[in-house]
């Protein structure tokens, strides 16, 4: 067993005991996932497992072209909700999970935050990911 998935069977313990990502915060990534079609059609309950690193019936497909805008949820996600602690473990884990190659990760988590300008534009004319990067500001 390699390390990384050793980081994921102790996250999937500890969230035996406690949930890593709270149900709320769950409910409203998972909203906002659908919404902008980041991942094949998942149930709730299954996305939200997945969030805290336990068992899932189904696998998680990220669809195409959305892999960027995934590491980027993951990142936000990893600073507002999670224990400095368990953070980068999490990480790993979530990335194991979703197939994420952790160098691709650490090069493009940011990318879209990098290109953050839409505050100052109208609606019409905002692309979709700053659309995106306004609604995760907008759920955390």
């Amino acid at each position: 067993m390699t390390t990384d998935e050793q980081y994921v069977q102790l996250l999937r313990e500890t969230s035996k005991l406690i949930p890593l990502v709270n149900l709320g915060t769950c409910s409203k990534v998972y909203k906002l996932c659908m919404k902008h079609q980041l991942f094949e059609p998942i149930n709730p309950i299954d996305f939200m497992l997945v969030l805290n690193i336990r068992e899932t019936c189904a696998p998680v497909i990220i669809r195409s072209m959305k892999k960027a805008r995934v590491c980027y949820l993951v990142y936000r996600l990893s600073k507002k909700e999670l224990n400095s602690m368990i953070k980068e473990q999490w990480i790993k884990a979530i990335l194991l999970t979703c197939g994420i190659d952790k160098d691709y990760y650490d090069s493009h988590y940011n990318d879209l935050e990098a290109g953050k300008s839409y505050k100052d534009k109208k609606d019409a004319s905002k692309t979709n990911a700053e659309k995106f990067v306004e609604d995760v500001d907008f759920i955390l």
